[in-house]
């Protein structure tokens, strides 16, 4: 039996939707910071009282994720200690001395980018350095990895990249992660998760595999 994945909620932007993904399941929510380019940016000040309103309801229980984009580690480390997230995933190209020197400050997840077999070499930069390797298709391209390129990954930690209720099982079928992580394919509109295709994520990601 292949183990049952956590589930990671990201591109979260309102307490409302935070609180819903963390009732329906979700052990990981994730909040892009910083990053105009993103729809579901949010200001440190906005991520904090989605944070906090996380905190006060599940008292740990969910982990509280920031993503952040080639972000001076400076301001990183101040933001993660002004929200109190728990981790940072970092989603750009980032060095493996930057990380080393975050995991000071919080856990690290690393996001790969896999479009190629020859993009599977940059796992093994991060390997030995962040906490977690999180693989995705593209940022919020809403695409999925090629699953035969993973095959011969013994240890996927996090698998992103254009996941759904439709999609899960199948993909469970294939390969076992850690976390699995879906955004894109779960809203109404960006940033606006629509909950009932949170839940039935949640739901068929979680169930038990023969």
């Amino acid at each position: 039996m292949k183990q049952i994945p956590k589930v990671k909620i990201c591109g979260i932007t309102s307490a409302k939707d935070a609180l819903n993904a963390c009732r329906l399941g979700a052990d990981y929510l994730g909040l892009i910071i910083d990053f105009p380019e993103s729809p579901r940016s949010l200001s440190p000040v906005a991520a904090r009282k989605i944070v906090f309103a996380v905190r006060e309801k599940f008292k740990g229980k969910v982990k509280c994720v920031g993503v952040f984009v080639n972000k001076n580690i400076n301001d990183v480390k101040d933001i993660v200690q002004t929200c109190g997230l728990d981790i940072c995933q970092l989603h750009g190209e980032e060095t493996g001395e930057y990380v080393s020197e975050l995991k000071q400050t919080c856990e690290v997840w690393k996001t790969v980018i896999i479009k190629t077999e020859a993009d599977k070499n940059t796992v093994k930069i991060y390997r030995n350095v962040a906490d977690k390797i999180l693989l995705d298709a593209g940022s919020g391209s809403g695409q999925n990895i090629e699953l035969s390129m993973l095959k011969n990954e013994e240890c996927i930690d996090v698998l992103g990249g254009g996941l759904d209720a439709d999609n899960i099982e199948s993909i469970l079928g294939k390969v076992s992660p850690g976390i699995v992580d879906a955004n894109s394919r779960l809203e109404t509109s960006p940033g606006r998760k629509d909950r009932r295709l949170v839940e039935k994520f949640i739901k068929k990601a979680k169930q038990p595999s023969v």
